[in-house]
């Protein structure tokens, strides 16, 4: 119940930030996101892909940030549906209030298979806290009808 309070805590802080300034990013073929600035630059984030087009799977994730490299869990990559390299959207900030979220990188995949709302597409939301390279909250927003979104939270214990 706790850790369910702290992602839904997360995440409201979350898009209150991304409200605030969130910068889109380019992700360069190294795994560079140029327009972070200075004391990010050497962040690098590895996408590994199984299978091509609309069959197109997120096989690993991982990001090193300051001599860290985390690797998302297989068991929590495996909660990600099929997606294609553009259907991964970046962004980031920085230049926020840190006292209530750290500086963050959003990675946002539209599923292939994903459904879309008035309020919006299904889409895999994962945040990464850029001084550690810590996953911060991963959800799955979910169209639901014509004007809801089910909001879970991936496993993120999984091992």
């Amino acid at each position: 119940m706790k850790r369910t309070f702290a992602l839904l805590v997360a995440a409201t802080l979350a898009s209150a930030a991304w409200a605030g300034g969130d910068r889109r990013l380019t992700l360069s073929p190294d795994g560079a996101l140029r327009e972070l600035p200075a004391p990010y630059a050497a962040t690098r984030l590895h996408l590994e892909f199984e299978g091509r087009g609309r069959q197109a799977r997120l096989a690993a994730i991982a990001l090193s940030v300051a001599g860290r490299e985390r690797r998302l869990p297989a068991c929590l990559v495996a909660q990600i549906p099929p997606a294609s390299r553009d259907a991964i959207e970046l962004s980031g900030s920085w230049q926020h209030d840190l006292s209530e979220l750290p500086p963050y990188l959003h990675v946002s995949i539209r599923p292939t298979r994903g459904g879309r709302n008035r309020v919006g597409p299904e889409r895999i939301e994962l945040l990464f806290d850029l001084r550690d390279a810590t996953l911060i909250s991963a959800q799955h927003d979910d169209p639901v009808g014509e004007r809801d979104m089910q909001v879970r939270s991936l496993d993120m214990s999984c091992r």
